[in-house]
Parts: structure tokens; C-alpha cells; sequence
């Protein structure tokens, strides 16, 4: 992904915020019962969809205000 530079802002936000991530969603796991490996990478995949969606947003805002 940083050897693509129209995908920068999307590596720089997922390098601040894969820390964190990682962290919150181990946290939760960890609060809930235990899990078949199935459900975890079910669970993981979901999270970083959300994440996902979230990057798309953002670079749809970060390109409308580069517009105006």
C-alpha cells in the first residue's frame, strides 16, 4: 500500500490507528466468552470492514474539501 501514493492517506490513518485497533478489539475479545478460531477471524474480518468503511469516508471527505 506505500508504494501506491493515491492510497497514502489510507496507509497513514491505518499506521496511527492499527495500534489502537488491534488493542480495543483484543480487549473486547477478551471480555467476552471464549471463541473457536472461526469466530475470532469472523470477528477480526468485521472490525476491519468497519475500519474500512470508515477510510472510504474519510477519503470521500478529504476529496470534497480538496474540491472547494
Amino acid at each position: 500500500m506505500i508504494d501506491a501514493p493515491g492510497r497514502y492517506v489510507e496507509y497513514a490513518v491505518l499506521s496511527r490507528v492499527g495500534m489502537a485497533a488491534i488493542a480495543a478489539v483484543a480487549e473486547e475479545i477478551a471480555q467476552k466468552r471464549r471463541m473457536t478460531l472461526e469466530e475470532l477471524v469472523r470477528e477480526l474480518l468485521d472490525h476491519d470492514r468497519t475500519h474500512g468503511l470508515e477510510l472510504e469516508e474519510l477519503e470521500s471527505e478529504l476529496l470534497e474539501s480538496a474540491r472547494a
